[in-house]
């Protein structure tokens, strides 16, 4: 079935990645300067080669079995390369990269993934929310990251995170930066629709969310809702992909917990409802910066990895939930056919800010006030 307008504001995807790919495909930029504001920045001469350390995961089968994929139905592989085919259709989802101009703390795994990504064989990549570090306070952030995702050849999805776009309501944790209409409408501006569905093929139909307008009160939120509901009630055999920022639920689906870690429990329980008609579903998010699998009734959850930086390695302010490191995810699907690959990528960093969220400003506070030392960015010598 073609994607077809649900009211004022709809958005389809197919437009977007086609005008993203004629406009983009050589966009590959470096050079970093805060004086010129078309600059990339690139402050990384090395140029690494294409080595990765990758995690496999039959998530279709494994999923269906067992509801969960164990820690031995990983297998760590060096060098595995996928190729592509033609009844193949290959999806590098990258998620929470946290790319800013003004505190380019993460900016070394941004240059080791561009260069990676030129060596990938994909269709489609897809980010999962937080392009941007502080997009939802300064809308050049958000101008900022969307040129960096130019230098990535292909066509490329986006769902905005809360770093782009403001965080949930109601604002559970008070006094902070959540979701408006001008924040949307600043990130509809540099990054295109924030909700989308697309089909692949005649067994696939992929379907963006937008997490934070559930519960917003903002045009869009109605409106994403019947897109929901209509991609999954004429899916017509085909089976729906779902990517959204925030996860349906930390730990079990009966929380009750008003939480800005997950979907809040009234709106995770309105799209389970939505996607009922589906026989299954793959739901992947970001988020959290941990990899993990789950399901829940028909929907079969993967949880991927932050490219930027992990949160408490080892678990002493904050549960693990699944594995704790840089990377992203690989999807492949073939007929109706499911596998993924977490990938972590040897030349990554981990950071690890855990001991910022143990600070009494806060991290939050940390991100906007503290100092980049020890690199001289281009223009400013």
């Amino acid at each position: 079935m073609a994607n077809r307008p649900v009211g004022k504001g709809f958005h389809q995807l197919q437009p977007l990645l086609d005008d993203h790919s004629a406009r983009h495909r050589d966009d590959r930029r470096g050079g970093l300067s805060r004086k010129a504001d078309t600059a990339d920045p690139n402050p990384f001469a090395e140029r690494y080669p294409a080595d990765r350390l990758r995690h496999q995961g039959r998530h279709r089968d494994a999923g269906r079995r067992s509801g969960r994929l164990s820690a031995s139905s990983f297998r760590q592989q060096i060098g595995l390369r996928m190729q592509n085919s033609s009844d193949q259709f290959r999806i590098i989802q990258i998620s929470d990269p946290h790319l800013g101009r003004r505190r380019p703390f993460f900016q070394h795994n941004w240059e080791v993934l561009v260069e990676l990504l030129a060596a990938e064989t994909y269709d489609l990549v897809v980010c999962t929310g937080d392009m941007s570090m502080e997009g939802a306070q300064f809308e050049a952030e958000l101008a900022f990251a969307a040129r960096q995702f130019k230098r990535i050849r292909g066509p490329i999805a986006f769902v905005p995170g809360n770093h782009d776009i403001g965080n949930s309501l109601p604002d559970v944790r008070g006094g902070e930066t959540v979701i408006t209409t001008a924040r949307r409408e600043a990130y509809l501006r540099h990054f295109g629709p924030d909700f989308w569905t697309r089909d692949i093929g005649s067994h696939w139909r992929l379907v963006g969310l937008n997490s934070m307008l559930p519960g917003s009160g903002l045009e869009g939120e109605a409106q994403q809702q019947v897109m929901v509901e209509e991609a999954a009630a004429s899916a017509a055999g085909r089976r729906l992909m779902v990517f959204k920022h925030k996860p349906l639920y930390m730990g079990t689906p009966d929380e009750t917990v008003l939480s800005q870690s997950a979907l809040y429990p009234e709106h995770r329980n309105r799209l389970r409802d939505a996607l009922s008609p589906a026989s299954d579903a793959l739901v992947c998010s970001g988020h959290i910066h941990d990899y993990k699998t789950a399901t829940w009734q028909n929907l079969q959850q993967i949880w991927a990895p932050s490219t930027a930086f992990v949160i408490d390695r080892d678990g002493l302010q904050y549960p693990v939930h699944g594995i704790r490191r840089a990377g992203y995810l690989v999807h492949t699907l073939s007929g109706d056919g499911h596998v993924h690959a977490f990938v972590e990528p040897d030349r990554f960093l981990n950071i690890d800010v855990g001991n910022w969220m143990r600070a009494p400003e806060s991290f939050h506070a940390r991100y906007h006030t503290e100092p980049l030392r020890g690199l001289i960015l281009a223009g400013d010598e």
